[in-house]
């Protein structure tokens, strides 16, 4: 099943909670709809008001961006046409031109007031995105959960909506190859100052044993391997939030030792996704 969230507005996907008196104006705002965001989405959607929503779905993959109709896939801030794909990662290996940037995700800043019992607590600065240019902007996700259901519901934070519609096809689906680009954070586990590829770095499992070569994220044409912090969000039916992992960004071209159409920690939610070429 593919679960299409259909944006009505720029959305505030939180890297951190909103800023408040002693950081006014410092906001991070994720540039997607994260996995586990779209997790929460489905739970709420699907009536699951206690327990842990990311026990609903056995296998999340995405998200792709669809953009007037026509279906991208998201590196840094720039969308690249799905069949770009095999040319994206040839160029992250420095073999070829890089494809060009259909589309930018833009930040939008606007103010807010923050109010306690009709009083005024504090002004803050929240970012908001959307796609640069764009009429109608939707995030893909395959899904394979109990209980899907279309409907109007929140993403994110800052009282956003998204209609999600739950679509039975094909188009948007997971598969096993070697060489892909991240569509998701591809999360890991390391206890030291660096990890290695292919290795344990210390633990069981660290994200990265079927990770073979790392060719990096494309940026002004040329590749940079990078890594991140991502945080799984805060679950309201938990009432705490989730635990923060490394992780190499969206849009990293690699190579896998082992066929699979994810990789990482948390895989099966929906994190690592990988579009093959």
């Amino acid at each position: 099943m593919i679960v299409k969230i259909r944006l009505l507005e720029p959305i505030h996907v939180g890297a951190k909670q909103v800023s408040g008196v002693d950081d006014i104006g410092a906001d991070a705002v994720y540039a997607t709809i994260m996995p586990s965001t779209a997790i929460g989405v489905l739970a709420s959607l699907a009536g699951v008001r206690g327990g842990d929503p990311f026990q609903l779905c056995r296998q999340l993959w995405g998200p792709l961006v669809e953009v007037d109709g026509r279906l991208y896939f998201q590196a840094a801030s720039s969308l690249y046409p799905v069949e770009e794909a095999g040319r994206y990662i040839a160029a992250a290996k420095g073999e070829g031109e890089p494809p060009r940037a259909r589309y930018e995700v833009v930040e939008l800043e606007r103010p807010g007031v923050r109010l306690r019992d009709k009083v005024v607590q504090n002004l803050y600065y929240a970012k908001y995105l959307w796609v640069e240019g764009a009429r109608e902007v939707a995030y893909l996700y395959y899904a394979d959960c109990e209980g899907l259901k279309g409907g109007v519901e929140w993403v994110g934070g800052e009282g956003r909506v998204a209609v999600v519609e739950v679509q039975d096809d094909d188009k948007v689906a997971p598969k096993p190859c070697r060489e892909g680009v991240l569509l998701s954070p591809l999360l890991f586990y390391a206890d030291w100052p660096y990890a290695e590829v292919g290795k344990s770095a210390g633990v069981e499992k660290s994200g990265l044993e079927n990770v073979e070569e790392v060719y990096g994220v494309l940026e002004g044409g040329r590749a940079k391997v990078k890594s991140t912090y991502v945080g799984l969000g805060y679950s309201l039916s938990l009432r705490r939030r989730r635990a923060i992992y490394q992780a190499l960004p969206q849009g990293t071209a690699l190579r896998l030792r082992e066929p699979a159409p994810s990789a990482g920690l948390h895989r099966e939610r929906g994190y690592g996704s990988l579009l093959c070429p």
